[in-house]
Formats: structure tokens, C-alpha cells, sequence
């Protein structure tokens, strides 16, 4: 990946941080942000690769979060978007 990062956003703590260990664990640096602003700064510092993007979060939720940054430049970060449900 050329020194470029892996930023998880989720807004559950503990999610972002088994997601980081297990990346770390294939030898991938990481980033993490608790939501779409934090996401944002964090992309606009650059080396950034992938996105793991939760749907669900508060504020500005992970679909519109995508859009915008797919839409941000001509060579966006990769988003992959994860979700889940407890039932």
C-alpha cells in the first residue's frame, strides 16, 4: 500500500479497535475515526487508501459520509461499507 493507511470509521469503540488489530495483524497501518467529521480531517491529511465505513453512525451516516468522499477528488479513497444487526 505504499505507506498509506486504513481509516476506520465506526462510531463504536470497540469495533474500531478489533477492525485495527486485525489489520495490524496483516501488517496494515491504520487510522480511526469515531465519525464522518473526524473521517473527513483525517482524509484531507492524505494517505488514506481504504475506507471501512460503518452505515450507521450519528449525525452524518456512512452512505451520505461515502458520497462525499467518492465526489471529494478524482482519486478518492476505496470505501468498502460495513454494517450489522443485532435481532
Amino acid at each position: 500500500m505504499n505507506n498509506e493507511r486504513v481509516l476506520i470509521v465506526d462510531d463504536e469503540e470497540s469495533v474500531r479497535w478489533v477492525l485495527k488489530k486485525a489489520m495490524e495483524k496483516e501488517g496494515l497501518e491504520t487510522a480511526l475515526a469515531k465519525d464522518a467529521t473526524e473521517a473527513f480531517s483525517l482524509l484531507q491529511e492524505g494517505g488514506i487508501a481504504v475506507v471501512l465505513m460503518d452505515i450507521r453512525m450519528p449525525n452524518l451516516n456512512g452512505l451520505e459520509a461515502t458520497r462525499q468522499i467518492v465526489g471529494s477528488t478524482d482519486d478518492p479513497a476505496r470505501v468498502i461499507v460495513l454494517t450489522w444487526q443485532d435481532k
